[in-house]
């Protein structure tokens, strides 16, 4: 694990604390961080089967802003949803937020 990969699981493990039940927190950070590299493996595999490194660049300049859309759209599905329901919503940009 990089510098800055170690820096950024204390900085979410550190949000996460308080926020969910102790026994949890190392199996969510593990999650997002896993899943978020996921996403970023599986979009660099797709670009990278272009004719050529211009096509690559240029696809993953339209994948980008559209992953953040959609990122940000579930985000907010999922902010109402749990406030809905009582819950805690947290992101590294929200915070915490009771609903």
């Amino acid at each position: 694990m990089s510098d800055a990969s170690a820096e950024l699981r204390r900085q979410i493990r550190a949000s996460a604390v308080g926020l969910l039940p102790p026994q949890h927190v190392d199996e969510v950070v593990d999650l997002a961080i896993h899943a978020c590299e996921q996403a970023f493996a599986s979009m660099s595999a797709i670009v990278t089967r272009a004719s050529c490194s211009g096509s690559a660049l240029a696809a993953t300049g339209i994948a980008l802003p559209l992953i953040a859309q959609e990122a940000q759209a579930k985000l907010e599905g999922l902010q109402t949803f749990t406030k809905a329901n009582g819950g805690v919503v947290h992101t590294r940009t929200t915070g915490g937020a009771r609903g």
